[in-house]
């Protein structure tokens, strides 16, 4: 596996990030590529959907603005790079410093992304059950059993007098992956249905940690699988 070491915006060299450009972009754009060479695997594919600023808010993950993470992608490891996750179009892009260049990734070429505590995982749905279409997916937790999530952005609108504003709405589905099978959960008694042979004790724990899976899905979710391991580890050989 090579390894790229790239300092995000990369000031020790302008030429890559830094370089302003003129109205011949598209030779401009190749000149930079071949100067920027096994960085250029990023910067090859096709723009992202750019949305008008009409538009009430944006469909990314966190933020607007590019996330410096981890990338492994085509065989390379990117230690420092810009991302952006479209949720809406479930797109991955990799953004260039100066961000002028919002390149969507392919996906299948995906091995790992990182970003702010993140970890972020292409699956084709073709090679597992339970998930209807393939897609990026939040590793959440990764034992025995994996808890994974799935933001997405939903494109509305509505009327603000004689105008018609879009904008979009957020929800997150769950998942707890047993084997090759992933499952839907939404709340404990979705996750003990998947464990019914410690559900007495599993209701217990949910009601002892109070745990709330409508403010922090996530830490729930985590924690009910993590118990179950944790009772089920004795019974083991």
């Amino acid at each position: 596996m090579r390894v790229i070491y790239i300092v995000l915006g990369l000031l020790l060299t302008p030429l890559l990030w830094g370089q302003s450009f003129s109205a011949k972009d598209s030779l401009q754009k190749q000149e930079w590529l071949s100067e920027v060479g096994v960085y250029a695997a990023l910067f090859t594919g096709k723009e992202q959907t750019k949305y008008p600023s009409t538009f009430e808010n944006h469909p990314f993950y966190l933020q607007k603005e590019p996330l410096s993470g981890f990338l492994s992608y085509d065989g390379v490891d990117y230690p420092v790079v810009g991302l952006r996750w479209n949720n809406h179009t479930d797109e991955l892009m990799a953004i260039s410093s100066d961000q002028r260049y919002n390149i969507v990734l392919v996906a299948s070429r995906l091995k790992e992304a990182r970003f702010k505590g993140n970890r972020l995982y292409y699956i084709n749905s073709a090679e597992v059950s339970g998930i209807p279409v393939s897609g990026y997916f939040l590793k959440l937790y990764d034992k025995e059993y994996q808890v994974w999530a799935k933001p997405i952005a939903l494109l509305n609108n509505k009327h603000e007098g004689q105008q018609l504003i879009n904008y979009f709405s957020f929800k997150t589905l769950f998942y707890l992956q047993k084997g090759n099978t992933f499952y839907v959960v939404k709340n404990s008694s979705s996750v003990v249905h998947l464990f019914p042979d410690k559900k007495k004790e599993l209701k217990q724990f949910v009601k002892r940690q109070k745990l709330n899976f409508r403010s922090s899905p996530e830490k729930a979710f985590t924690a009910m699988v993590q118990e179950y391991e944790r009772l089920t580890q004795s019974q083991k050989p």
